[in-house]
């Protein structure tokens, strides 16, 4: 689910089980959004109980279909497991470019201060 916070914030809640199909809705989804308007912080939370059955060709598949960001923007994922901060951190090595800066944090208040947004926001779209 992907909630449109301001004019420069995007959340992303993950949850459930990503699967190929699930990525593939979520850079259809995030490339929509993204085309009306350019959101330059967004925060991805990884929710405790994420179930991943992504293949390594289905990461890809999802890079390809993103669009690359014209401006600079800053990701922060919000990750609870090691299984999630490692699978972050794949998204981040192939994600990560000149104009897109990826950060993974163990909570959301580190990330809120890295991406410099108002931490209440960030808690209010995250409860």
């Amino acid at each position: 689910m992907v909630t449109i916070v301001n004019d420069d914030l995007l959340i992303v809640r993950l949850s459930g089980i990503i699967d190929s199909g699930a990525a593939l809705a979520l850079a259809r989804e995030l490339n929509r959004i993204e085309a009306a308007g350019a959101y330059s912080k967004r925060i991805v939370f990884v929710d405790e109980n994420l179930s991943v059955a992504l293949k390594s060709g289905d990461v890809m598949l999802y890079k390809s279909l993103r669009l690359e960001p014209q401006t600079v923007t800053k990701t922060a994922f919000c990750v609870f497991t090691d299984l999630q901060y490692g699978i972050a951190r794949m998204f981040q090595a192939l994600l990560e470019s000149e104009n897109h800066e990826i950060n993974i944090f163990r909570d959301r208040e580190s990330a809120a201060q890295w991406l410099a947004v108002d931490i209440d926001l960030v808690r209010e779209q995250s409860d």
